[in-house]
């Protein structure tokens, strides 16, 4: 129903569709009344109503979008999300810190000393500044090769310390020893490829009997 006539209204008549008129209302509308309740002269000629074609707005329709699935963050300290310079990496008996790295040490090691040897063709001398914290009782001593230390090229290859070759290290940490509560700092070196990327610094508590926990620390860029 589109509206309500009184008897009175004059109504404008549009056309006729079998017992149905279509009118307009006074207020502009046009609709279907009855017949029978028009009072429509008979010399008055109607039109057969045209057909009339509903419209409507189209409505939107919600549709699903897929949520993306969020990436789960590899664990701390691992060679996908490495330890951050700075941060303490914590073991059993010790803490250790990347304090500081040299990428190009070839020259600061020959000037530790004249007679250290050159590093290998195609490879740099790398040093790695490393505090080592105690945290064993007694009588104990920690000692600055109690743990392992890698450097982890682009291509996942692990790179050792320089141990046979010749070097006189300044402040070198594997000869350096502490107890409980204190702490010992100081250089390691490394042989690594000339056009590698250094990605992370490995490190393990296994020391030289190998084992132990391993956590993955950025390499600092100097």
């Amino acid at each position: 129903m589109v509206g309500t006539v009184s008897s009175s209204d004059e109504l404008g008549v549009l056309g006729i569709d079998g017992d149905w008129y279509l009118i307009i209302l006074p207020d502009g509308k046009t609709g279907y009344i009855s017949a029978s309740l028009l009072d429509i002269p008979k010399d008055v000629e109607i039109a057969t109503a045209p057909t009339i074609t509903p419209t409507f707005t189209p409505t939107a329709t919600a549709t699903s979008t897929d949520t993306p699935t969020p990436t789960a963050t590899p664990p701390f300290g691992t060679i996908d999300n490495p330890y951050p310079v700075g941060t303490t990496a914590v073991f059993d008996d010790f803490d250790i810190i990347v304090v500081k790295a040299i990428r190009r040490g070839t020259r600061t090691v020959q000037g530790f000393n004249m007679f250290n040897d050159d590093p290998p063709a195609g490879t740099d001398y790398v040093l790695v500044w490393f505090k080592l914290t105690c945290k064993k009782t007694g009588s104990d001593l920690c000692r600055g090769d109690d743990f392992k230390v890698r450097l982890i090229d682009e291509n996942g290859t692990e790179w050792s310390e320089s141990d046979d070759l010749f070097l006189v290290i300044d402040n070198d940490l594997s000869v350096q020893e502490a107890i409980g509560g204190r702490s010992i700092e100081g250089w390691q070196v490394f042989v690594f490829p000339e056009d590698q990327t250094v990605k992370a610094i490995w490190l393990n508590d296994g020391g030289i009997l190998g084992g132990g926990d391993t956590f993955y620390n950025v390499f600092p860029t100097r």
